[in-house]
């Protein structure tokens, strides 16, 4: 409840007290009790009811000046009758707001026996939230036993599952303190499912992420799979330049021709910053210049997807198709403003 004070604004700011909050803020699932509606309105109906006696002892006060004994009387039985009111204004409140949780802990608990191993499902912290601001302690403590309970029933279902997905749901549906050691099982899982070359092949093709092959990379960069893992980093940042926004790539300048299979490029990084180049076609290869660097890359003879991208996020990338005819290459990337 709001606590009003007695000034010249009382009849403005009685009527409104809790009015807004408690209508209008009701929970979905309790907004078509007729019950809980009766309540509010009678709760209204008698601010109202106040309002006016305080009112009628205020024209009191004004119209007798010095209060006669008609005034008083009539004063003291307006105040008696406001008394009486906001009593009972109180009392039906309280009643209401006792009702309104009465019936969310219901709907709380019923819910909780329909819970599945499922991370978008949020009725634990809603079970939570009220455990915390329900008036009714035993109420309080039913909800929070409960949570326990289903905690419990969903940590044995992760566990009977053992994998890393299944224990990040059962994190993401529990509150918090009922982690336990789950992340300590999935860090042993992880470990696990890593720890030869042939394993962290599989999760990380299973992924198919540039990290998952980051990853892999990471722990055997001399693995039987780390040119299978470097071409498919390029082909998937090759992929995601061309569905995503970029700029056209202008054609390489030929410097020279040759018969043979193999072109030579050369790349001059004219910009302030890390320049990647990927190159998908015959080979699959990737090529990161610091700024003002210069480096000679070489590929098979035949047509290529390039992509071009730097360290700063606010340029754009920039993609395009380049045919290697043989010989050798040049090209320089650079930054300009217009």
């Amino acid at each position: 409840m709001g606590k009003f004070r007695f000034s010249n604004h009382l009849l403005f700011t009685i009527i409104s007290i809790d009015y807004e909050n408690k209508i209008q803020g009701t929970t979905d699932f309790f907004s078509n009790s007729s019950s809980y509606i009766f309540c509010r309105w009678g709760v209204c109906i008698i601010w109202i009811i106040i309002c006016f006696c305080f009112f009628f002892a205020w024209l009191t006060i004004g119209s007798f000046g010095a209060i006669s004994n008609d005034g008083g009387l009539m004063l003291i039985k307006s105040l008696f009758l406001g008394g009486i009111c906001l009593g009972g204004a109180l009392i039906l409140d309280d009643y209401a707001e006792n009702k309104k949780e009465e019936k969310e802990y219901q709907v709380l608990m019923q819910k909780s026996h329909m819970i599945t191993f499922d991370a978008k499902n949020k009725t634990l912290d809603k079970m939570q939230d009220f455990a915390a601001f329900v008036k009714d302690k035993k109420q309080s403590d039913e909800i929070e036993n409960r949570i326990k309970i289903v905690c419990d029933s969903l940590y044995k279902i992760a566990e009977n599952k053992g994998t890393s997905k299944d224990w990040l749901t059962y994190i993401k549906i529990v509150p918090q303190e009922y982690h336990k050691d789950a992340f300590e099982k999935i860090e042993k899982l992880e470990a696990k499912a890593w720890n030869t070359d042939s394993k962290a092949w599989k999760q990380a093709s299973t992924a198919n992420t540039v990290s998952s092959y980051e990853k892999y990379l990471s722990m055997y960069p001399r693995g039987k799979h780390a040119k299978g893992a470097e071409k498919r980093i390029v082909d998937i940042g090759i992929a995601n330049a061309f569905s995503g926004e970029h700029g056209s790539l202008p054609q390489m300048d030929r410097v020279s021709s040759s018969q043979g299979p193999k072109s030579l490029i050369k790349v001059d990084n004219n910009t302030g910053y890390t320049l990647t180049l990927l190159y998908s076609g015959t080979d699959s290869k990737r090529l990161v210049l610091a700024p003002q660097e210069s480096d000679f890359i070489s590929l098979n003879n035949g047509t290529y997807q390039i992509a071009a991208f730097v360290s700063a996020s606010n340029v754009r990338s920039y993609a395009g198709t380049e045919q290697l005819l043989g010989g050798e290459y040049s090209v320089s990337y650079y930054i300009s403003s217009y």
